[in-house]
């Protein structure tokens, strides 16, 4: 909630810890003896655990992506990075909330946000700590963990052109500092990013 940025950034982190410790129990094969029925007791593969998320549930996703290297593969619809300065304040839809912001927590009343202003940066600041931007590029490029380096990252994205919730500005921020090709059938690039 732009109303609150350092609780969403903590939101955002406790969800990962969520998704990470489920994946932990899930990697074990719980047995599943309560849903014992006529079809017999269902099993779960723990190697074959997967995420799929939408919207914010893709930018979660792509946070839990940088962080987490033993999910089978990430599928991320309309992820976005750069929350703010990005998605924020080139969302149709986001930008109300963002201006909104401004006046609740700074006073700022009908101000104009474009990403460079001050207080979106200044904003952009306080939820870094929880904005998957941060770290996307261990995504494709991991980082050692305990002295191993994990493969990268089995990953599909995608972006719906013409997107008023999650900007598109804010998807291909993501996609680039993931690494991420893109693939044809592809509208042109948004003119504010650069190739």
């Amino acid at each position: 909630n732009l109303f609150r940025l350092a609780s969403m950034r903590d939101q955002f982190r406790q969800t990962i810890v969520d998704h990470t410790t489920l994946l932990r129990l899930l990697q074990t094969s719980p047995t599943l003896d309560g849903l014992k029925g006529s079809a017999g007791l269902p099993k779960i593969d723990g190697t074959k655990v997967a995420y799929f998320g939408d919207s914010l549930g893709g930018i979660i996703g792509s946070l839990l992506a940088g962080v987490e290297p033993n999910h089978a593969a990430y599928i991320l619809n309309v992820p976005a990075g750069a929350l703010l300065t990005e998605l924020a304040a080139n969302s149709p839809n986001v930008y109300s909330l963002l201006n909104g912001s401004a006046a609740l927590n700074f006073g700022f009343q009908n101000a104009q946000m474009p990403p460079w202003h001050p207080l979106v940066q200044l904003m952009q600041h306080v939820i870094d700590g929880g904005d998957p931007i941060g770290v996307a590029s261990t995504t494709t490029a991991p980082l050692p963990i305990a002295g191993v380096t994990p493969k990268g990252r089995n990953l599909v994205v995608f972006e719906a052109l013409g997107d008023e919730i999650v900007s598109n500005e804010g998807t291909e921020a993501m996609a680039r500092a993931m690494g991420l090709g893109v693939v044809a059938p592809h509208g042109r690039l948004l003119a504010s990013i650069p190739d």
